[in-house]
């Protein structure tokens, strides 16, 4: 509610409270001075304080109709807001380690958003220390994790970051490094620019997350960051 227009009001009502209380006293008076009866003076006070108050009772009657209008404008934008994220194209990889009894283990939630791809990733029981994490041109995991060939790289450009250096100035796929703690767990969170989830040379949906060894140092061609330990499939998540 417009609290200019509340504040407007508010000073209204206190001047009509006051010009009712100084017509309520000064009647009396006057009736005196010219010799008629003060009750009748008092009565017609009474009214007008009464219809002042029947004024005030249509005035906070309005004031909380346009509160509850307000509250109701409110609730279904945010109702609408939560609908519209419901319906927006979602994505799950679930990141495991290449090699044979790999205890390393991850989830990688990823949402379309107007932007490009939201991603939030999660990772455990991987080594401590930074690591590379890019989205991989090919959907399999087989060969540990080698068989997700290169870097997704639609645009044909050098490698780098794709949230610093933007959309066709790096690869598609180039999301930078997950810092995992002395616990082995660590966390990204970061969009895409430009990437998909539905459809165009920028959908992920069917390539593959790999988590590497080393830590990506944003050489070139790949970034050096070793072999594969985690990798994971990007599938759509299918609507119930």
């Amino acid at each position: 509610m417009d609290k200019v227009y509340l504040k407007k009001q508010e000073e209204f009502m206190k001047e009509l409270k006051l010009i009712l209380i100084l017509a309520f006293l000064a009647v009396p008076l006057v009736s005196f001075a010219q010799g008629t009866n003060a009750v009748t003076g008092a009565d017609d006070a009474m009214k007008a304080a009464d219809d002042a108050n029947a004024m005030m009772d249509e005035t906070n009657a309005a004031d909380d109709n346009m509160a509850d209008d307000a509250m109701n404008a409110t609730d279904t934008n945010m109702v609408n807001e939560a609908d519209d994220a419901a319906n927006d194209p979602q994505a799950l990889a679930i990141i495991e380690g290449t090699t044979e009894n790999s205890e390393l283990y991850g989830e990688v939630e990823l949402t379309q958003t107007n932007e490009g791809v939201m991603v939030n990733a999660e990772v455990y029981n991987a080594p401590p220390g930074k690591h590379g994490f890019h989205v991989h041109e090919n959907g399999s995991c087989e060969d540990k994790g080698n068989a997700a060939g290169g870097h997704f790289n639609p645009a044909g450009a050098q490698h780098g970051m794709i949230t610093k250096d933007g959309e066709g100035k790096a690869h598609e796929g180039d999301m930078g490094n997950i810092d995992i703690n002395a616990e082995g767990e660590g966390t990204l969170s970061l969009v895409i620019p430009g990437a998909s989830l539905t459809e165009g040379k920028n959908n992920i949906v069917g390539k593959a997350i790999i988590l590497h060894e080393k830590e990506d140092d944003f050489s070139q061609p790949t970034g050096n960051a070793g072999s594969r330990i985690g990798c994971g499939v990007i599938e759509t998540i299918s609507e119930e």
